[in-house]
């Protein structure tokens, strides 16, 4: 978060490394939507609140249902550590490092990954259901690899630094 992102862009685009349940919560719970292209779109699996029934249709892509107690019995930790990143006590990418390696009892890391489930299963709906969530992500992306092409031709050499030893008039 403190690396230059401006909050203020609604979406975060992303190619498909990175896409975790931890990364779609906390994205949230920052103020923005974390719009990834996933790879592999039609094996994820999609969850629902448990009093839900899905249709016909989307039943073949349901998993086991969102665990809402979970997420009731850590929100103050939830919370704490989505002030901590927003505040710059500590950086999203260390809290995500250590959620992915913490052992599968964490509540805090089960609650995210149950709030991530939600706001991954809606984005998944919006990406099959609305092709413009689409073309604007290839967009977003395309651009981001123009600039670091851009980059990458105008640094060179020295990490970056361009020096000019001839006199100056």
């Amino acid at each position: 978060l403190h690396h230059g992102a401006d909050l203020a862009i609604e979406r975060h685009h992303t190619d498909g490394g990175g896409v975790s349940d931890h990364v779609f919560a906390l994205c949230h719970l920052l103020g923005f939507r974390f719009a990834p292209r996933i790879p592999n779109i039609g094996n994820r699996r999609l969850h629902l609140f448990g009093d839900m029934k899905p249709g016909s249709t989307v039943a073949p892509l349901m998993a086991q249902p969102i665990d809402e107690r979970l997420i009731s019995e850590h929100w103050d930790d939830v919370i704490r550590l989505a002030t901590s990143i927003r505040t710059g006590v500590t950086s999203a990418s260390l809290m995500l490092e250590r959620l992915g390696s913490y052992p599968r009892a964490n509540g805090l890391a089960l609650a995210l990954r149950e709030m991530g489930r939600v706001e991954r299963t809606l984005f998944t709906l919006d990406w099959i259901e609305l092709p413009e969530e689409r073309r604007r992500a290839t967009r977003e992306l395309n651009k981001g690899e123009a600039q670091n092409a851009l980059k990458r031709a105008i640094f060179f050499h020295r990490t970056g630094r361009i020096r000019d030893h001839g006199l100056q008039a």
